[in-house]
């Protein structure tokens, strides 16, 4: 296996830009080539994890059926392809080594929205299943018996 382009140094110890390094000859051009394609690989994993949760739940949003029950989130599922698109878009401006922080935000951000989503309708479910509590529902019925 190869050194990662980020780990290959100078005669001083400073480390090279994958650039420099290439420039040097001290790259392999499979190392070159997983380089220039971790943007597209990146982003397809990101589409592959993120986007099959963002389409069940759109396709669950516009279900008329469920529409008066779970919340309604489609503009914040936005934010999750605009994240995609954002750290495909920085990766693809700056060739070489990704960038640890655009990694980070681009699974960190759509992670905490579905989380998010996924606690408030937990919370929208467990108040619709009180209300629709057989004790509940039993109750209502003696009351209604007792007013006719």
């Amino acid at each position: 296996a190869g050194t990662p382009p980020q780990l290959l140094a100078s005669e001083d110890g400073a480390p090279l830009a994958p650039g420099a390094a290439q420039a040097k000859g001290l790259l392999r051009p499979m190392d070159i080539a997983l380089c220039q394609l971790f943007p597209a690989l990146f982003s397809l994993m990101c589409c592959l994890v993120f986007g099959v949760p963002v389409a069940v739940i759109a396709n669950i949003g516009r279900m008329q059926q469920l529409a008066e029950v779970l919340p309604l989130w489609l503009g914040a599922l936005a934010i999750i392809p605009a994240v995609v698109v954002a750290a495909h878009a920085a990766h693809s401006a700056r060739p070489g080594a990704p960038s640890k922080l655009v990694v980070f935000l681009a699974l960190t951000v759509p992670s905490m929205v579905l989380l998010c989503y996924g606690g408030v309708v937990y919370l929208q479910a467990s108040r619709l299943s009180e209300e629709l509590s057989p004790s509940v529902a039993f109750a209502a019925s003696l009351e209604k018996r007792r007013v006719q």
